[in-house]
């Protein structure tokens, strides 16, 4: 999985939401994996789907 920067730091409200946005983005995307929510590949299940 590649990651861009921008998809990491966001901009946020606040002084320090450098600080807060990247650490916690971070974790929803890993604890997302953990749960398989996302798909590795676009539109890899619609073609796993058809056999």
């Amino acid at each position: 999985m590649f990651l861009s920067i921008f998809d990491i730091f966001k901009i946020g409200i606040g002084p320090s939401s450098s600080h807060t946005m990247g650490p916690m983005t971070a974790a929803a995307r890993f604890l997302d994996d953990l749960r398989g929510g996302r798909d590795k590949e676009p539109g890899a299940g619609e073609l796993a789907a058809l056999g």
